[in-house]
């Protein structure tokens, strides 16, 4: 074979893959491999290499499964496992995280104008319909960040996203942090959105780190039981203007004032970051390099 020829298809394909910005794993997880039961404060779900499917458990409940409200990797269906989240304690934290700690993925995360500087998250919901006479207002919150901290603050996080859990009309209500700004979508009449008992659904983020004055992010949220998208953002200002995320955090704790509740609330899966490269920048490099090796040719 040609191996002038082989080394001109290597960079075309090199081109093409940077043309349409291939995204680099920082974490994912299907639960799939990790060992069924509770997990206590500290414990490392999916322990172990790779470290890009590690999630770390945070919260001060104690070690005895969802009776104290720990974490608990349970299976659903066949080999089809998940992680089932129960908050029975109003006076600690809950959540869990993947970070730079643990994963050093994370370095490849930039914020110049070229590298890695476009991030997408994704995972898969259930609020559960628990067991006892009132079943959602004593359900903790659900909260994703995405940002340099555990905590949500103005000086840290980037991506602020929250489904509201109490009962009645606040069931299901989705919020979010546009800037410093936090709104609240409809859940009535015209573009509604709530994130119903029961139901499977899809979050998926898309975040831009490239501006050197304020970053941005969309989401999209799909309801996977009718494979229907049932809500699609506009261009949103990261709460904090320029971030470099160094975490990315599932908190079922401080959303609606610490309800809690003895029976599970949510069931959570196919968690998945990734960092994308930028294409225009890396498209240039591949063209460079295929304009290099024909200029070599003659």
């Amino acid at each position: 074979m040609n191996l002038r020829l082989l080394s001109l298809s290597t960079l075309a394909a090199t081109a093409m893959a940077a043309a349409t910005g291939q995204a680099a794993t920082i974490f994912s997880t299907d639960f799939n491999s990790a060992t069924v039961g509770a997990y206590a404060n500290d414990a490392i779900i999916n322990s172990g290499i790779p470290n890009t499917d590690d999630l770390k458990v945070r919260n001060t409940l104690g070690t005895g499964g969802t009776t104290l409200g720990v974490p608990e990797v349970v299976t659903v269906s066949g080999t089809n496992q998940a992680l089932r989240i129960t908050r029975s304690d109003s006076t600690n934290a809950l959540w869990i995280h993947n970070n730079s700690t643990i994963n050093s993925a994370w370095s490849t995360v930039s914020t110049d104008a070229t590298g890695n500087n476009k991030m997408t998250v994704s995972f898969d919901l259930k609020r559960l319909n628990v067991g006892d006479a009132n079943p959602v207002a004593n359900v903790a919150g659900f909260r994703f960040l995405l940002g340099q901290a555990e905590t949500s603050s103005s000086t840290v996080t980037g991506v602020d996203f929250i489904v509201r859990a109490k009962s009645g009309t606040d069931g299901g209500i989705v919020r979010y942090q546009n800037g410093s700004t936090l709104t609240t979508l409809p859940t009535s009449g015209t573009g509604s959105v709530r994130i119903d008992l029961e139901t499977n659904y899809r979050f998926d983020f898309n975040v831009d780190l490239s501006n050197a004055t304020q970053d941005t992010w969309d989401f999209k949220i799909t309801n996977l039981d009718t494979s229907s998208v049932i809500y699609t953002s506009g261009t949103l200002n990261t709460r904090l203007a320029n971030v470099l995320p160094t975490h990315a955090v599932w908190n079922f704790s401080d959303v609606d004032g610490g309800n809690v509740d003895s029976d599970p609330g949510y069931l959570l899966d196919n968690l998945n970051v990734a960092a994308v490269p930028e294409p225009a920048s890396l498209g240039l490099i591949g063209a460079a390099g295929l304009l290099a090796m024909r200029r070599r040719r003659h």
